[in-house]
């Protein structure tokens, strides 16, 4: 029901110039002085509410349509709308939804209501385990595409300045330390939606450009490679291929983060808006934060703990996460990338001299205080910078490892200083695993290391001679390869047996609309002949081990193509009828690389009833090629991390599932392209992009070409 309770003359309604200032405050701070980036941004045109009912959301919404109206008077192209979620937890939950959306609609607002949708075979959703935390998934998920369908990159929230005080009481009280005590972000990527194209960290794409200095196996040293490919594409090649990494998404912003909660109401109650108070949400005993709620509103907290030493707190820890922050990306400057591929997700880095990284001034008068102090904040700059360079290769989403799990690794790579030798410090390293990506040490003996190994050593020595102007040049004189480098390999530790991700793929054969068995006359198909199709009709984007976006498409070959194909007359019928082709997307394995070695040296077992794969005699120059590739990118087990399509097994006999091409290599397994044409009379394409990843320590290591 309404809310109509009294309220203190005192607390004021926020004007819609105030919303206005905090949202634009919010979205430049964090879309342009983020992104370094100097041009006159504005705010979006397309914005999102996610609204409850309550009196926060409500006065969001009032202020959203106001600023909504006042825009459209001066002839800018505002369009706010929205989304009502109903819950499904209780019977009288869609007449909830219905009153709100109701409400809404009298404001002049489009909405939209979002109802949950729980797995089949639940119980009343309220009875769910964790109902809270399930429900907190999918309304977000809803919100989400709801956002991405209507082509919105805002969501705004009724966050406000209580709701942070609560939140960092709670995080306190929880153990929480560093980011955690910086309070709620006014502009965050929306949770909960990882994976989902469109609506979490994609979208959209960007091509990254590499340095022309560094050595990169990916960009520089195989002209063979493509982000994009095609049956034919091993014949086709690019001097500089392009790297696409995936952006976009949906950001949440919280333009009220600055307001009391009293304003909000004030808000709703002079403007006459209307609002559900939940009674719950003031029952002390029913929830921890409900009882941090009614412990503030008594005013039983000592001063300590009051709102304003808790917002000072807050203030406090952002201005120390930007110090660490900006210190973190002084020592990513002294880090120097060697070589990078994103294509097998390999870095080679160089970490800096154990006497080079930086510290935090500090005004203590006490030595030992003082040594102490800069230790901990050393520590604390190695220990963010070392989650920013692991997140960089790791398989999991952004800040997936709180902080603390990154503490005991940093000394692997940022040596203290030895008061003896330096050197010895950095001599004896050990590979280790950290955050989902494999740490391994190239300061070894080149007589130890695997072909694969050397292969980069090598390498990374002839980049080295070749940039005697490095700005740490005098450190490089002691710190090279052979004098035992701080220099590792990156890479995704290897899969853990039994586990490998893997995504599968059911595509439909496309038939172009001007494919020239749909031709009218002869005449129109010798015209078309010559005509690649144009047009793919690619699967939705999905994400493959949290590392890759993939999309596939399977067209119909050309005339010449088919009229190799049996039953070429009836080929429109076979199509209409033929199965989808169904494709996964998984790790290449040992068993794969010995499969096409047997294909490749031995009579092929592997037939179809439309014929037999040829096999070459002597060496085959495609195996060839595929282990030169894969020792100078992919060296060890590197390798048997890279993501690998194949045919299901089953699909047209197949006894096994047939491995066909490393995507994002953009190199197909030998014989395989040609044996496809033997299982039908189609070609198979793909198109990948690498995750969204911060480039800011990319750059500063020196692999990206600044803006």
């Amino acid at each position: 029901m309404a809310g109509s309770c009294l309220l203190p003359s005192s607390p004021k309604s926020i004007t819609v110039p105030q919303l206005l200032e905090n949202f634009r405050r919010a979205w430049f701070e964090f879309r342009v002085l983020r992104a370094k980036r100097n041009q006159e941004a504005s705010l979006p045109r397309r914005i999102g509410l996610a609204v409850s009912g309550g009196a926060d959301s409500m006065a969001l919404a009032y202020l959203c349509r106001q600023w909504e109206k006042d825009q459209l008077c001066h002839g800018h192209d505002i369009a706010v709308t929205a989304f009502v979620v109903d819950h499904k937890a209780r019977e009288e939950s869609a007449q909830e939804a219905a009153m709100v959306s109701r409400w809404l609609t009298e404001l002049g607002i489009k909405t939209q209501i979002l109802e949950l949708l729980w797995p089949q075979g639940a119980q009343t959703p309220s009875q769910v385990s964790a109902f809270e935390t399930h429900a907190r998934r999918l309304r977000f998920q809803a919100l989400g595409r709801a956002c991405r369908d209507h082509r919105i990159e805002a969501l705004l929230m009724g966050h406000h300045r209580d709701d942070n005080v609560e939140t960092t009481l709670w995080r306190l009280s929880s153990g929480a330390r560093g980011a955690g005590l910086a309070g709620i972000p006014p502009v965050a990527r929306i949770p909960e939606c990882h994976g989902i194209y469109g609506v979490s960290e994609s979208g959209s794409a960007v091509v990254l450009q590499p340095r022309q200095d560094v050595s990169s196996t990916g960009w520089c040293s195989t002209p063979e490679q493509t982000s994009r490919a095609t049956d034919d594409s091993h014949k086709t090649t690019t001097p500089h291929p392009k790297i696409y990494m995936s952006t976009g998404g949906i950001l949440i912003c919280r333009p009220l983060l600055s307001f009391p909660k009293a304003n909000l109401l004030a808000t709703c109650h002079e403007n006459q808006v209307p609002y559900v108070s939940d009674p719950t949400n003031f029952d002390a005993t029913l929830t921890a934060r409900n009882a941090i709620r009614s412990l503030l509103s008594s005013n039983r907290l000592p001063r300590a703990l009051q709102p304003p030493s808790i917002l000072s707190l807050v203030r406090n820890s952002q201005v120390l996460l930007q110090e660490t922050t900006d210190l973190s990306n002084q020592l990513l400057q002294q880090c120097k990338i060697l070589d990078i591929n994103l294509t097998t997700c390999t870095l080679i880095l160089k970490f800096p001299h154990p006497l080079s990284t930086p510290t935090s001034t500090s005004s203590s008068t006490n030595p030992q205080s003082h040594s102490t102090a800069r230790h901990h904040k050393t520590h604390q700059i190695q220990t963010l910078t070392l989650r920013r360079i692991t997140e960089l290769i790791s398989p999991f989403p952004e800040n997936h490892f709180p902080l603390r799990s990154f503490e005991h690794f940093t000394s692997r790579v940022f040596p203290a200083p030895s008061t003896r030798n330096p050197i010895t410090t950095i001599s004896t390293r050990q590979t280790f695993t950290l955050g989902g990506v494999m740490f391994q040490p190239l300061d070894r003996n080149p007589t130890q290391l695997t072909q694969g190994d050397s292969t980069i050593a090598d390498g990374y020595q002839s980049h080295h001679h070749n940039n005697e102007n490095d700005s740490d040049n005098n450190h490089n004189q002691n710190y090279n390869y052979n004098g035992h480098g701080n220099i590792w390999l990156l890479s995704r530790q290897p899969f853990i047996r039994n586990r490998l991700p893997t995504l599968h793929f059911d595509v439909h054969v496309h038939v172009p609309k001007q494919h020239p068995t749909l031709a009218t006359s002869p005449s129109q198909s010798e015209i078309q002949t010559q005509c690649p199709s144009t047009d793919p009709k690619y699967t939705p984007w999905r994400l493959w081990d949290e590392r890759y976006w993939f999309r596939f498409s399977v067209i119909l070959g050309s005339t010449d193509s088919l009229q190799d194909y049996p039953g070429y007359e009836n080929i429109i019928d076979t199509i209409s009828g033929m199965e989808k082709i169904p494709l996964v997307v998984r790790g290449f394995q040992k068993s794969d690389l010995a499969f096409i070695r047997q294909i490749a040296n031995e009579r092929p077992r592997y037939r179809s009833r439309h014929g037999n794969m040829s096999r070459r005699a002597n060496k085959d120059p495609e195996l060839d090629l595929l282990t030169q590739r894969l020792s100078r990118e992919a060296p060890g087990q590197t390798r048997f991390t890279l993501p690998l399509v194949s045919i299901t097994e089953g699909f047209r006999d197949l006894d096994r599932d047939l491995p066909l091409a490393l995507p994002t290599m953009n190199m197909w397994l030998p014989g395989m392209h040609d044996f496809l044409r033997t299982l039908g009379p189609w070609r198979i394409q793909w198109e990948w992009m690498y995750k969204m990843v911060d480039t800011e320590p990319l750059k500063l290591m020196g692999g990206l070409e600044a803006p």
